[in-house]
């Protein structure tokens, strides 16, 4: 995979780090959501409170399109739409191979839209 730095469409001019699952006219970018979490003070009847820590979670998936920004990618049907040239072939892909949200099925969908592309 590759690493891409990118804008974040919902954030500004802020850039963000993006692993690049697939590329072509529809590129799949995949970003990890890690916060830091300061520590904390014991509480009452606490011996000793929490240490600093890293909270992971779920990734989030962009499309980005030619050159415009990277957008969210929602549901299927929300990713579908954002690729309307193919619309009904990617609605029977889909269907036909259960489609969801992850990035494993995600790939396998933008995989099929870039080679309708050629």
């Amino acid at each position: 995979y590759d690493l891409v730095v990118d804008k974040l469409p919902a954030r500004g001019k802020l850039l963000s780090f993006f692993v690049r699952l697939d590329s072509g006219k529809a590129v799949l970018l995949e970003r990890k959501v890690v916060q830091f979490k300061a520590a904390e003070a014991p509480k009452a009847l606490e011996s000793s409170g929490k240490a600093a820590r890293y909270q992971e979670y779920d990734s989030e998936f962009y499309i980005r399109i030619d050159d415009a920004l990277p957008q969210l990618v929602g549901n299927v049907k929300k990713t579908i739409a954002m690729l309307p040239d193919h619309r009904e072939e990617l609605e029977t892909f889909a269907k036909t191979n259960r489609i969801s949200k992850g990035g494993a099925d995600l790939t396998k969908l933008i995989k099929y839209y870039n080679s309708l592309q050629q």
